[in-house]
């Protein structure tokens, strides 16, 4: 089978089992959860699809709880935008709630991966991708009610933690996982704790936005209620939270390139 230039083919990418998350106290116990949450879908609809034929299971996951939160954060942004123009107070809620849900199944899909053995280094680098969307969704409706309410201190909260957002994609989705693949390329073995995953920090990272996010568009519904004002003051506190969990982030990643980068020139020079 024809390989690229990192060493792996385009099939391998989407068949080969793959674990993108790296152990630690906060991803141990969240995966916990998701893991009970996921055993009847793993056992009576997408285990079952697996059986017959693998990469129709791969394909079954990512397209019904990776890819299907695309079209929903579309439709509630849209939702939420269009209700705030016409004080459709009732409905932008929903659209907030609806949103909440929806990234909330973020992590059915990879527990439901492993259980069924589907999942792969596509799966890991489209889930995250899928995250960003969502993302970028809040933080255009976040920035637009703030700018009419003329609070800059959001505006500027929410630009940089575009910035960063792109920044721990670069480096934790694309840099570290092509490192390896180079590093791999190259003849070196990595241990399983010193693989590209998705460290602590941006877990951490991607929660506090999840929750920051939400108290905000909730709070610009009504920004004159008195508890939608607190919901808008916790979430800036909790955003420029996930702002310092993001840097420690990329720092990790970038530090985990560098690493295997080393092992790579090594590796070359002793062979």
């Amino acid at each position: 089978m024809e390989q690229d230039i990192l060493g792996v083919s385009p099939i391998d990418a989407v068949q080969q089992p793959y674990n993108n998350a790296e152990d630690s106290i906060f991803t141990r116990y969240t995966a916990k959860m998701w893991n009970y949450l996921a055993e009847p879908l793993a056992e009576h609809v997408f285990g079952p699809i697996e059986e017959k034929n693998h990469l129709l299971g791969v394909v079954a996951v990512n397209g019904a709880l990776t890819a299907i939160r695309i079209p929903l954060e579309y439709k509630f942004s849209r939702l939420y935008d269009r209700s705030i123009e016409k004080n459709h107070k009732g409905l932008a809620y929903a659209a907030v709630i609806g949103k909440f849900i929806t990234k909330a199944i973020d992590g059915l899909d990879g527990a439901v991966a492993r259980k069924t053995n589907t999942q792969t280094e596509f799966g890991a680098g489209f889930d995250p991708a899928v995250d960003l969307y969502g993302s970028v969704e809040d933080n255009v409706l976040i920035q637009k009610q703030a700018e009419k309410s003329g609070d800059t201190l959001t505006r500027v909260l929410m630009i940089s933690r575009l910035v960063l957002d792109g920044v721990v994609l670069a480096a934790g989705g694309v840099g570290n996982p092509v490192a390896q693949k180079y590093a791999e390329h190259k003849g070196v073995e990595f241990e399983e704790k010193d693989k590209a995953k998705a460290n602590a920090m941006g877990k951490l990272k991607f929660g506090l936005t999840f929750l920051g996010d939400t108290l905000m568009l909730w709070g610009f519904v009504d920004p004159e209620k008195e508890f939608n004002k607190k919901c808008v003051r916790v979430g800036q506190a909790i955003t420029a939270a996930s702002l310092v969990a993001g840097s420690a982030s990329v720092v990790g990643y970038v530090k985990a390139i560098r690493k295997k980068l080393k092992s790579a020139k090594e590796f070359a020079l002793a062979a």
